[in-house]
């Protein structure tokens, strides 16, 4: 007997099974926590991309950002770390959680 599965199910299954690992390594609350926070993330992007396309100015902005929402690249290769910069000249969008610097596991 042979299985054929569509690419659309065999992801779903795959991310049912990340998901049951996941809640079962980090517990419901957080794993609860974590989908609450996801979907808030979503909505304040939302938020802010309707604020972009109206006009809004955004409160919270960086020199860097400001720089390269508004297009001035001079500007933003001063303003801006290396990495975000160099993000920025190869079209890549910014993300709302970068702090500006170097981060991660070294």
């Amino acid at each position: 007997m042979r299985l054929s599965l569509s690419p659309v199910t065999l992801l779903l299954g795959v991310g049912l099974v990340g998901a049951a690992w996941y809640v079962a390594k980090k517990g419901v609350t957080e794993a609860a926590a974590g989908a609450v926070g996801a979907v808030g993330n979503a909505a304040g992007g939302a938020v802010l991309g309707v604020g972009d396309v109206l006009g809004v100015p955004r409160t919270n902005e960086t020199e860097c950002e400001r720089a390269i929402r508004e297009g001035r690249t001079w500007d933003a290769s001063f303003a801006c770390p290396a990495g975000r910069f160099l993000s920025y000249l190869a079209g890549y969008p910014s993300s709302s959680s970068s702090s500006g610097g170097a981060s991660g596991t070294w």
